[in-house]
């Protein structure tokens, strides 16, 4: 029976690890008969990665398999032996995530940011000032940067945008402070980067920007619904990462497995919140819309545009 340890930088019972376990039993692959998951989560405490790491690696595992850059990091600086299997929202290669004992799925997209602020302008004729939102824990580049921050504020770099930028530090972040400087700063729009300490505050933050009458662009599936969601998120990596998963089991080496990317084109439009904060969203988006929410329906459910 194979055993497989999973790390994952929130819950160790978030609803990733549940689509995992889905996608391994659409894979032939059943917990219990074919496999033992053993399964952690940092609970937000990034910290605590590297002592579960160790204990996943005393039971022996046959793979680890890594739900986030941080937690996969933490998995690599452990072992170059065991094969790990992450999913990530990163270029693996930004971050040094390689090796010979790893490979995955990412949802990375590098034209990402610009389209999400060509979205931005799309809504707000006349844009100048765009804040976002990082983690102050999140995996750096050679450069020592955050690759998805540094990507974003060249891409508005690139339009003749300003940003302000909002650096999370865990859970204890002043978020209403933060988001009163934003306000003073006269930012017209706010974006959230998928990383884990804005994911752990995504509908706080959405939020207190609504109250602010500030419109959000916001990660897919992230725990909250912005004004606007675009492209793909981890969770959109689960299913393939569950069927690399299966690929290696059944004998296909870590090492003949290529890391694969997943593109998503969805838009999902929060029209409800567009109404609070002021704004009537233009048919042109509407158009391209695959999905749209209104107040009485939920973040998985369209609304019809």
């Amino acid at each position: 029976m194979w055993r497989i340890a999973v790390l994952h930088h929130g819950s160790p019972s978030s609803p990733a690890l549940a689509r995992l376990r889905q996608g391994l039993q659409r894979c032939g692959i059943a917990e219990g008969i074919d496999c033992v998951i053993d399964a952690q989560g940092a609970e937000g405490v990034w910290a605590r990665l590297p002592l579960l790491t160790e204990q996943l690696l005393r039971r022996d595992p046959d793979a680890i398999v890594a739900i986030g850059a941080i937690a996969a990091l933490a998995a690599q600086r452990a072992t170059r032996r065991v094969p790990i299997l992450h999913a990530i929202v990163l270029d693996p290669a930004d971050i040094g995530l390689t090796g010979r004992n790893v490979s995955g799925i990412t949802t990375f997209d590098p034209d990402q940011a610009t389209r999400h602020l060509r979205l931005l302008e799309g809504l707000l004729p006349g844009l100048r000032n765009v804040a976002f939102v990082t983690d102050a824990a999140a995996p750096t580049g050679p450069d020592g940067r955050n690759p998805l921050a540094s990507r974003f504020s060249q891409a508005a770099a690139a339009l003749g945008l300003e940003t302000t930028c909002v650096t999370l530090s865990g859970r204890d972040a002043d978020l209403e402070g933060k988001m009163n400087a934003v306000q003073r700063a006269q930012c017209q729009a706010l974006v959230a980067l998928e990383v884990p300490a804005v994911l752990a505050r995504l509908g706080e933050i959405i939020n207190l920007a609504e109250v602010r009458r500030i419109p959000t662009l916001s990660p897919y599936g992230g725990g909250g619904a912005g004004l606007l969601m675009q492209g793909a998120a981890l969770h959109d990596a689960i299913d393939p990462l569950a069927a690399h998963v299966g690929s290696f089991l059944r004998g296909i080496r870590i090492d003949h497995l290529p890391v694969r990317t997943v593109r998503h084109e969805r838009l999902v439009i929060h029209r409800g919140r567009a109404g609070r904060v002021g704004l009537s969203v233009p048919a042109c988006l509407l158009d391209r819309a695959t999905q749209c929410i209104d107040d009485d329906a939920g973040e998985g459910e369209a609304a019809g545009c």
